[in-house]
């Protein structure tokens, strides 16, 4: 999503045994993203609204 709004963004494991990974490119231990300083308050903001939509629809 991030990219898709025109922001540069990569993505971290935060566990950094493979041992610990549940499944692919989803460690136990969450994820950390990555992007410039400048854009990051824009990507706070969009990360919150996708977490509200996931929520909405789970319910």
């Amino acid at each position: 999503m991030l990219k898709q709004s025109e922001m540069k963004a990569f993505s971290q494991e935060a566990g950094a045994n493979v041992a610990m990974h549940g499944a692919p490119g989803f460690g136990i231990y969450g994820v950390d993203i990555f992007v410039k300083t400048d854009d990051a308050e824009k990507a706070v903001q969009l990360i919150k609204e996708i977490n509200n939509q996931e929520n909405e629809e789970i319910f």
